[in-house]
């Protein structure tokens, strides 16, 4: 007996071709030191309504920053890699690494979404 869905496997292949986008909502302030703020509206609904205007802050460094502006919704995750791994002198693995995991937090963070599925 089957309780719930089974999901398919996702190829190593279909995942580095989701490409990341970024939260409508969010919006930038880019600083002189090449970093920038992220600001996003605070959702809430009852019991836990935010005050008018609340918002949440999150710091990008240059890094960061490089990724952001690739969540775009046209460039891949492979791409995205290639590139990280172009501009810091690193090898595919570590830019892979490093660049998965920072997509994980701000997914989590709900700054971006991926895929299909993204109804940001």
């Amino acid at each position: 007996m089957m309780l719930g869905k089974k999901k398919a496997a996702v190829s190593r292949e279909q995942h580095l071709a989701l490409k990341p986008l970024r939260a409508k909502d969010a919006l930038v302030e880019r600083k002189p030191d090449g970093g920038a703020m992220l600001k996003l509206p605070v959702r809430g609904s009852w019991p836990f309504k935010p005050s008018p205007g609340a918002t949440r802050i999150f710091e990008l460094d240059e890094m960061g920053l490089l990724v952001w502006d690739s969540c775009d919704g046209s460039t891949t995750l492979l791409e995205l890699i290639r590139q990280i791994s172009e501009h810091y002198s690193l090898n595919l693995r570590e830019a892979e690494v490093a660049t998965l995991t920072f997509l994980k937090t701000l997914a989590r963070k709900q700054l971006i979404g991926m895929g299909e599925n993204t109804n940001l």
